[in-house]
């Protein structure tokens, strides 16, 4: 009889490259559920907030609703979690901004009608909330309006808008305004660049900006503007506001003259076609040492500004200002700027 014959399989296992297809497969498989798995806790966390958010404005919304009408201060008011007074829960913000609104406006009191008078009736409060990483989630924002009651206004006051806009002619926000006159208020520009002034005896007032570092378009620190309250009307009166500017000026003397030197400084003259009369006059902002005068402040514009001495501070002959191409006109002793001097520009 002959010996059974075995069975031979194979006993060669995996390769490495097998191995490593795997374990690539394994982790890409991997990697995608952890993506979906992260996404899916952020999107819950998100609709969580969310839920949170709307229940504090509505919250806030109501507790203003319980308040009498006075007393919802006009502007915008800010709490946060952190305050403990606001009782709020971490990690939350709430922004409240009361303004005026008269009936059929839909946005802002900028937009109410100059004629609108006793029938601006309204205060539109609106209350956003927000919180710490909302990556592209929207804030949750609600509103509501308040109605005065019956004969709490007198239908023949008036009213002031006044608005405020940066040298781009954007909306200009957080700007205080003070006004002076019959009656007094303060009130602090929306994100429309809007301050309102509601039921005011009328009279002559004045509207003042004071933020520190800011000019008006004609250089006025602080910026201020008188105007009118008629009854039964909106008075609208505009600031072009912004952070001063500087002009350096190089000076060049002529041949026999003398820069002159000294802490007075030399007096100045910058025309400008944004000034109400094309130019000004600065007697003791253009000071400096040696060849070169800095003068400010300026409203920044675009339009081409020219400068010069604007008097005699010497009997020596005037110097001629001739550096970063701006040149000037001889001293005019007090007198405006010749129509077409030979100067060339200077932005």
């Amino acid at each position: 009889m002959g010996e059974p014959r075995v069975s031979q399989r194979r006993q060669d296992g995996y390769s490495i490259v097998e191995l490593l297809v795997a374990v690539t497969v394994f982790a890409l498989v991997f990697a995608a559920v952890s993506i979906g798995i992260g996404r899916a806790l952020e999107l819950n966390r998100g609709n969580r907030n969310r839920s949170a958010a709307a229940y504090l404005a509505a919250r806030q919304l109501e507790e203003v609703r319980a308040r009498s009408f006075s007393s919802v201060a006009l502007g915008s008011t800010t709490c946060a979690y952190t305050t403990s007074s606001c009782n709020l829960p971490s990690p939350y913000t709430v922004t409240q901004n009361v303004v005026w609104a008269s009936p059929g406006n839909t946005s802002t009191s900028c937009d109410v009608p100059a004629t609108s008078g006793a029938a601006l009736a309204y205060k539109r409060v609106t209350v956003t909330v927000t919180w710490p990483d909302m990556g592209g989630v929207a804030p949750v924002t609600s509103q509501t309006l308040l109605t005065p009651p019956a004969g709490s206004y007198d239908p023949n006051d008036g009213h002031i808008l006044v608005q405020a806009f940066d040298r781009d002619a954007l909306p200009l926000a957080g700007q205080t305004v003070s006004l002076t006159g019959p009656e007094t208020a303060s009130q602090t520009t929306t994100s429309d660049g809007c301050a309102f002034f509601s039921y005011l005896d009328p009279g002559t007032y004045t509207a003042t900006l004071t933020t520190t570092g800011y000019v008006d378009r004609q250089g006025g620190q602080p910026a201020t503007q008188s105007v009118g309250v008629t009854a039964s009307q909106i008075t609208r009166v505009q600031f072009d506001y912004d952070r001063a500017a500087t002009l350096s000026v190089g000076l060049v003397a002529p041949s026999g003259a003398v820069i002159p030197t000294g802490t007075y400084g030399i007096a100045m003259t910058v025309a400008n076609s944004n000034l109400t009369v094309g130019y000004k006059s600065y007697q003791q902002a253009a000071t400096g040492s040696g060849t070169t005068r800095t003068i400010t402040p300026l409203f920044p514009t675009r339009a081409a500004t020219r400068s010069g001495p604007g008097t005699a501070p010497t009997p020596t002959r005037p110097p001629t200002p001739a550096a970063a191409g701006v040149r000037s006109w001889p001293a005019t002793r007090g007198r405006p700027p010749p129509a077409a001097p030979p100067w060339t520009r200077s932005t």
